[in-house]
């Protein structure tokens, strides 16, 4: 992606190290190991036959649409129209200009010609910011406020779109012009660099999703040379990075059969209600009693979709982690301890990813019988979890006073999620405990005024329910009379402060959702919500949601005879 040819930009680059200017790879063929193949273009390959790119073998292709804050690329409509009538999946990319500042005015800019759609075969929108042909060095910013304007267009595209948007960069201008920064490692990386490997990446990635492998690729239906690319996976896990658009999430719940088997049922979200999809039906015997309500989930092998995580105690006195793609196909143990005994964990289970490294992996909070605690940590490969580091407390922290309060999320926005904890203070107080990636202890962010944690039970959820990228804590407490209260905070990057809670008004006794409480983005406008399922009194169930945790959507969904008796806690939230 270039706003002049690449000779235009060498004069910029000469005072840094040359990573992408090694000698091309080959012009027509992919470096070895990646089947997904791609291009990206712009005006400068002018008019394009699509459909000789796509007898070609293309599976995928960017398409500039704009530039700072007054340029739209002449050739944009056209090869929208050309590409996904070829059946080409498709993106729009936008030059990034922040010497122009306005870096959401700019993103707006994208979204509104990009003509972004939900509908499985699009991309998510492109920011390409690199080196510009006769700007200052690094736009004239500085690294804080060149992380601060890339910040600003990112969470724009994600407000207005529900995707986390691409960014296309390298390391040569990405590193010096960022101070390094690690922020952004959740996002999926367009990586650049003109050789037979990816060689380093940006700092802040471990992997790249697409990797432009040189710019003078040659391929029938485009006139003269052409950047080429690979997607750093298999088509179905492109398809899964289009995700219908969206990335809503949506509930699943694991179902005891009562004969010895589980059923996961499964829904999906078009952003304002919920739809029964397939589920998953198991085979065998797999007893959820020996699950209990240890089951989460999260992305675990990097496909862009959430998968299921059940931690299963064996009667040999071993457990083992049980991995459900998409929460419909089992993958099988992916890791069997030694002896464990997971009575000791309750139903502290977590899944998130605390690497920043684009898998979750999982984590479990166990009482050690003597007043501390352990936070028994893993990795994941893509295909099984590893052990890894642990944290092992000290002093006194009772899990008896946590219970099943303990949750995960990025609270303090450096891509890497944290576990978070509640804990009943003997004054009847109560603190958030905050330990970094799981692995840290943070100490107390937040303590109460007098505050009764009984009446939460487990019902604490953590995610980013204000968008800002730092993700809070929110408990759903009973008020005792029939009604609820959902009580909100705020990060700061390193304390929660109290905001505005949700005050119920008539009857909603959280005597019939139990711990079915879990938080995620269902409406895709990039801001966690709150969904809980309700057991109704003519035995059917309710999902209802919850804005942003503030704001009453009511039903989203209700069943057909259904005892949630049978799920117990067992309901987590995914994109599947």
């Amino acid at each position: 992606m270039r706003t002049v040819p690449w000779i235009a930009r060498t004069a910029a680059l000469i005072t840094l190290p040359l990573i992408a200017m090694l000698t091309p790879a080959s012009a027509d063929a992919a470096p070895t190991g990646y089947s997904v193949t791609g291009i990206d273009v712009s005006h400068y390959q002018g008019t394009i036959n699509w459909s000789s790119v796509a007898d070609a073998g293309t599976d995928f292709a960017y398409a500039k649409a704009t530039e700072g804050t007054n340029y739209t690329d002449p050739t944009y409509s056209a090869n929208r129209t050309g590409a996904r009538a070829n059946s080409i999946y498709f993106g729009a990319y936008h030059f990034a200009r922040p010497d122009q500042g306005d870096p959401r005015g700019q993103a707006d800019r994208l979204v509104n010609t990009s003509q972004y759609s939900s509908d499985g075969r699009t991309l998510p929108p492109m920011l390409d910011i690199e080196w510009a042909s006769g700007q200052a060095t690094c736009f004239g910013l500085s690294t804080s406020s060149m992380v601060s304007w890339i910040s600003q267009f990112l969470d724009q595209v994600r407000v207005r779109t529900g995707q986390k948007a691409m960014i296309y960069t390298n390391p040569n201008w990405w590193n010096p012009c960022t101070g390094n920064t690690t922020a952004f490692g959740s996002y999926p990386l367009f990586h650049s660099r003109y050789a037979d490997t990816p060689g380093a990446l940006p700092s802040g990635w471990s992997q790249f999703t697409l990797w432009q492998y040189t710019s003078s690729g040659s391929v029938p239906g485009v006139s003269g040379g052409v950047d080429r690319d690979v997607f750093n996976g298999t088509l179905a896990q492109l398809r899964a990075l289009c995700n219908g658009g969206s990335g809503n999430k949506a509930p699943a719940l694991a179902y005891d059969n009562g004969d010895g088997t589980q059923t996961i049922y499964r829904w999906r979200s078009n952003g304002s209600g919920f739809s029964h999809t397939t589920d998953y039906q198991g085979e065998g015997t797999f007893r959820l009693s020996n699950v209990g309500d240890r089951v989460a989930s999260g992305d675990v092998d990097g496909d862009g979709t959430d998968d299921v995580v059940m931690a299963y105690q064996d009667a040999e006195g071993t457990f083992g982690l049980y991995v459900f793609d998409g929460g419909l196909t089992s993958r099988g143990r992916w890791y069997t301890s030694g002896a464990f005994n997971l009575s000791a964990v309750g139903g502290r289970l977590v899944v998130a990813d605390f690497t920043g490294d684009g898998k979750a992996e999982p984590a479990l909070v166990r009482d050690n019988g003597d007043g501390t605690q352990s936070i028994y940590r893993w990795t994941s490969t893509g295909s099984s979890f590893a052990r890894t580091t642990d944290y092992v407390g000290t002093g006194s922290f009772r899990l008896s006073n946590v219970g099943n309060r303990v949750a995960a999320g990025d609270v303090d926005g450096d891509g890497k999620a944290d576990i978070v904890m509640a804990y009943q203070n003997a004054d009847n107080t109560f603190s958030y405990y905050v330990w970094k990636s799981g692995l840290s202890s943070q100490g107390a962010w937040y303590t109460s005024g007098s505050f009764n944690l009984d009446t939460v039970d487990g019902r604490m959820v953590v995610a980013d329910f204000t968008g800002d990228g730092k993700a809070e804590p929110a408990l759903v407490r009973d008020d005792g009379d029939g009604t609820q209260s959902i009580y909100r905070w705020t990060s700061t990057g390193s304390g929660f402060s109290r905001t505005t809670d949700y005050v119920g008004t008539g009857t909603f006794r959280l005597s019939n959702v139990g711990d079915r409480v879990a938080a995620g983005d269902v409406d895709g406008d990039a801001k966690a919500d709150i969904v809980m399922a309700y057991q109704n009194a003519d035995n059917t169930f309710s999902y209802y949601v919850w804005k942003s945790g503030l704001t009453s959507e009511g039903v989203w969904y209700t069943s057909g005879s259904y005892s949630l008796d049978r799920v117990g806690g067992r309901m987590v939230l995914g994109t599947w």
